[in-house]
Parts: structure tokens; sequence; C-alpha cells
């Protein structure tokens, strides 16, 4: 029954082929990381500069129906996310990409979300992936070489097809961004798997070196231990260990060097696990025994007493509080010195107006009186009109002429108005170059501040999921075995 409706589904429907190379995944480990990685490099084959990609179906006006991953090679955008991961590095942000140093960190590619356009670019290492790609085929081509003349096997393609439907995953006869069926839009041969008994089995090998990505991340791995938790434990690495640890992220940390990361902070937050308990029975959480399954289970479980110290990622959320306090303080200092010499500047001229006013004649004051009053006239105010009522007797009329007499004098001492005469001092001054240099360090610090707040609580969120997600595991493979 299930032949008949296949065949029927290939008359129905479209159909399309994505190679699936098994030296790759040998290296890389992840089946889907591999045809992610295979239809990248398709991509890239035609957009050497790097290309815009939607993850999954959305209402751009960019987007093109089949165009997209989830239709492309049929992954959600969470296992997408987490494939990706192994062979490349996601950035939230075109700022924080583009700060970036090191924007591949070791990886083959990088991708950032463009916040403003919804748009998600990916980029390639050239160097380090065509590297990688091409030992692998080079150790290929060696292998099948060395087979021909001993002639002890023979080899057979591994193809993977992937079925789309005409509102479904991209067609070969489309001509979008997404469409094609080979890498490098170029036809081919299958690469095939070598079964014969001469090749290296990857099991028993007694070095990890020979899998570059494997290499990889075992690399990160122990960086990431170091920066969070501080030393290994021991001080040279042997061949087995780096196997136990890339096993242990592939089986407990669903490949993501992130949620390695949540993990290690998790023990780097436990004074016990930390060795600052006191417990004279246990030292301190060394890396060989945080990879054990059980201890992965009790930490994840919520033992040891995690939370009770602060860990790297708490001193930088504090210290760049800190720093932001010693900024804005810096900031104020420099305000108020703007907002003193712009005061100075009113002080001084209220003096010299009311120096100059105290050497009026009569004759000139009288002259001033006559023009408050032309200039009541036309006021039709409260002051006016007890000008009218009461004459220079009326209430407030004195005070009135006194603003109006310090007004018309200041015009005739000072050609520009204090902002203008400030604005020249402070030209001179590197006061305003400082306060403009500071507000975007602020700026800075409180959207790097929050990024942080938010990368502890998603620690928090990935750790309840971690959590919960080996204990359905656990109950699956209970089933499972009985």
């Amino acid at each position: 029954m299930s032949t008949l409706l296949l065949k029927k589904e290939k008359f129905t429907k479209r159909t399309f082929y994505i190679k699936f190379y098994p030296e790759i995944n040998s290296s890389i480990g992840c089946e889907k990381s591999t045809l992610i990685l295979g239809r990248l490099e398709y991509w890239f084959e035609k957009y050497a500069n790097g290309f815009y990609k939607f993850v999954e179906p959305c209402n751009h006006p960019l987007y093109r129906e089949g165009d997209s991953w989830s239709e492309e090679i049929g992954f959600s955008r969470k296992i997408f996310a987490k494939a990706f991961d192994l062979i490349g590095i996601r950035y939230k942000s075109k700022s924080s990409f583009m700060r970036a140093q090191d924007k591949f960190q070791g990886k083959f590619y990088a991708s950032y979300h463009d916040r403003k356009t919804n748009q998600t670019y990916f980029f390639r290492n050239h160097a380090f992936a065509s590297q990688f790609i091409k030992g692998l085929f080079n150790q290929k081509s060696s292998s099948a070489s060395v087979k021909q003349k001993k002639d002890v096997t023979k080899n057979s393609p591994c193809i993977a097809e992937v079925s789309s439907t005409l509102n479904g995953r991209s067609r070969n006869n489309q001509n979008g961004r997404s469409s094609g069926g080979t890498i490098g839009g170029k036809e081919n041969k299958p690469i095939q798997r070598n079964t014969s008994s001469l090749s290296e089995d990857p099991s028993t090998s007694s070095s990890v070196h020979s899998k570059p990505l494997q290499k990889k991340v075992t690399e990160d791995m122990i960086k990431i231990w170091e920066e969070e938790v501080g030393e290994l434990g021991f001080s040279s690495i042997s061949a087995g260990f780096l196997n136990r640890l890339f096993d242990s992220f592939r089986k407990f940390f669903e490949q993501s060097l992130d949620s390695w990361k949540v993990y290690c902070r998790m023990i780097a937050s436990s004074k016990f696990l930390m060795g600052e308990a006191q417990n004279k029975f246990f030292k301190k959480a060394w890396i060989t025994w945080a990879i054990k399954e059980e201890t992965i289970e009790r930490v994840r479980g919520g033992g040891f007493n995690l939370g009770d110290r602060e860990t790297k990622l708490d001193e930088k959320i504090n210290k760049t509080k800190n720093y932001l306090i010693t900024l804005e303080n810096k900031k104020n200092n420099i305000e108020e010195k703007i907002k003193y010499i712009k005061g100075s500047i009113e002080e001084k001229r209220k003096e010299t107006t009311k120096k100059r006013i105290k050497s009026f004649s009569e004759e000139e004051l009288t002259h001033f009186r006559g023009e408050f009053e032309n200039f009541l006239k036309f006021e039709n105010n409260s002051i006016s009109k007890e000008f009218i009522k009461n004459g220079w007797k009326g209430m407030f009329v004195e005070t009135y002429f006194e603003g109006f007499l310090e007004e018309k004098v200041q015009n005739q001492l000072f050609t520009i108005s204090p902002d203008e005469e400030a604005s020249e001092i402070l030209k001179k001054s590197d006061l305003p170059e400082k306060l403009r240099y500071i507000c975007r360090e602020i700026d800075y610090l409180q959207e790097n501040r929050q990024v942080l707040i938010q990368e502890k609580t998603l620690n928090v969120t990935q750790t309840l999921f971690s959590s919960k997600n080996l204990e359905i595991k656990q109950r699956r493979e209970g089933d499972e075995f009985v």
C-alpha cells in the first residue's frame, strides 16, 4: 500500500534530490548539518559574497514561494538553527556581526538577522570551508586509488531524496535563489562511502585531528570551560578524552555550544562544585567528571546548590553596571560644566547691563520710558490695562519696565544671544566631544548589558528545557527498552 502511495506521490507532486555526502557527515557527525552545508555550498557558488534567505515562509515582500530553508530542506526553524550552529555562527543583529572581530569564530559560515529589513544574511569563511572540503575530497581520492589497486570492495553512492510539493520546498524548475540540486550548480558525481577494511575506523582512531570540525568543536568546548569554570583538572589532553567530550556534546547538549556554555555556567554558579564550600571530600568539579551522564543529570536536576555563587556572566553584568554608573557620573560632571559656562555668561551680561543702566542720564531714562509707553499701547495684557488705569503707579508697571529696559540695553550691548556665545566658548573646549563620546558609550553599554541580562534569562530557560528534554529522552529510552 505504501509503495502505491509513493508512486502516486511521484506522479502527482514534483520531487528533486539533494545529494548527501557521507565523508562530510562522518566529520561533522550530524546528517542535518551535512545537508545544510551542501545547500550552502550550492548557493555560495552562485553568490560568493553572501546572500539573504528566509528561514521559513513569511509575508515579506521579497519572499518567493519555495524560497526558504524550511521549504528547501524540510527543517523547522528550531531544527535548522540547531543544525546550523554546528557549522556556523549566528548573530542576533547586523550590528553585533559588524562589531565582531572574528566574525566566523573558527566555523565555516556566519549569519546575521537584519532587524531593519527583517532579512537573514549568510556568509562563507572561504579559506577554512574550502580547506575542509578539499581535504576530505583529497583524502577520498587517495583512499579510492588504494582501493582500486587492492581490489578489495566496491563503492556505493548515497543520495538523500527530498520530496517537495508545489506549495512546499524548492523545485528545480524554479529560478529562485534557493532552487537547484547540486553543489556549486554543477553536475557532480555521487560521493561514495568507502567500505574497504583498509580505511580507518573513526571509532578506533587514536586521534581526532583527522576530523577538522570535531577538533574545532572540542577546542571550543574546552575554551568555554576554561572561561566559565576554570582549569580542566589535568595537564595533558588525550585523544580518548576528546572523543568522550565530543560524544557528550552530541548526546547531551544537542550539538550546541550555547547549551554547553549554559551547563558550564550552571556549574560555575555553585560554590560546592567550584570548590568553595570547604568540603574535604570534594575538591572541585573537573571536566572529566562533568561530562559523565549521571553528573549532567544531577546538575540539570538542580543539585549542588546552584545559584549561590556569582558566575562570570554575573561578573560581566555587574562590571557593566558599575562602569555605566561611572560614565553617568562623568556625563553629569560635563553637563554641569557646560551649565556653569552658560550660567556665567548670563550673570556677566546681567552685571554689565545693570552697570550700563545705572550710568544712564535722566534724559536717556525719559527716552526709554517713552518707548515703554508706546510699547504698552500695542500690548493687550493685564499690565497694559493696569497702566491705562493707574499710569506709572499701577501694580507691577515699574517691574515690567525694568525687564523691558534690560532687554533693550542687552540688545544694544551684545550682538549675539547667550546661547550663541556659549557655543562659541564650548567650541574651543573638548567638552562637547567628550559628552558625545560618553553618551555613545552609555548607549552601547546599556544595549550590551541588556543582551547579557537576556542571555542570563535565556540560560535559566534553557536549563529548564534541557532538564525536561533529558527526562523525556530517558523516559523514551526506558519505553524502548521495555
